[in-house]
């Protein structure tokens, strides 16, 4: 069992370390980000709301109790980047993105029970 919380926690550490960057470059124009952008046809404030969504959603990620539900927000992202990627047949993109999204969803299922409970009354 301490084996697979130090595989976890080594998997959120590379994810957030991916994530943070991959919204840094939206946010800097990366000018490859940029172009990606313009071919899917979103606008340059998609592009800077996919940023701040991929590093506030990486942070996250390192943070237990939200692991779950930043993972299951950048699940949304990576569906989003797999669609557009197959639109433009961008068939390594797509399959990068899907490879994220599986060890999103595994992370999120992973940690599942530590999300604190909400009590309403």
């Amino acid at each position: 069992m301490k084996t697979k919380n130090m595989v976890i926690s080594l998997v959120s550490i590379l994810l957030t370390v991916y994530m943070t960057l991959s919204g840094r470059a939206c946010l800097i124009d990366d000018p490859m980000v940029v172009e990606n952008f313009e071919k899917f046809g979103y606008s340059g404030s998609f592009r800077y709301f996919i940023g701040v969504c991929e590093i506030i959603g990486g942070i996250a990620l390192l943070i237990p109790a939200l692991t779950t539900l930043s993972s299951i927000g950048l699940i949304i992202i990576m569906v989003g980047a797999c669609i557009s990627h197959l639109v433009i047949q961008d068939g390594w993109y797509f399959l990068a993105s899907l490879i994220f999204g599986f060890i999103l969803t595994w992370l999120a299922y992973e940690r599942r029970k530590e999300i604190p409970p909400i009590n309403l009354f």
